[in-house]
């Protein structure tokens, strides 16, 4: 899933977020860059959909960590709101309690976030 930063009231709201948190300590976010950085994802990520296995999906909720998930394990790169998310830590979920927890809000995002 990738950030929305399409027009809808929602949308906007979730970007504006993140952005507060860049601009703070790095003004580059100030110009745009991130909405510019979002639509090139989406632009790379497009042509690689492949139904039923690959889908770029939209989400309009703060973008406060990355996630990558597999049927075994699910690492999670939470971002704090004063550096780039090059400086956070990795951290790697194996099956268990905190990976089905994880899982179960990722299917949850999926399941209300919209086409890209």
């Amino acid at each position: 899933m990738v950030a929305q930063i399409g027009q809808q009231p929602d949308a906007k709201a979730a970007l504006v977020v993140v952005l507060q948190e860049l601009k703070v300590f790095d003004s580059a976010f100030g110009t745009g860059l991130l909405r510019r950085q979002i639509a090139a994802t989406y632009d790379y990520l497009a042509p690689l959909s492949v139904t039923g296995h690959l889908e770029v999906r939209g989400y309009s909720v703060p973008h406060i960590g990355r996630v990558v998930a597999t049927e075994r394990v699910l690492y999670l790169t939470p971002y704090t709101a004063d550096q780039h998310g090059r400086e956070s830590p990795v951290i790697k979920y194996r099956r268990g309690e905190t990976y089905d927890v994880l899982m179960r809000l990722m299917d949850k995002l999926w399941a209300a976030s919209g086409p890209a």
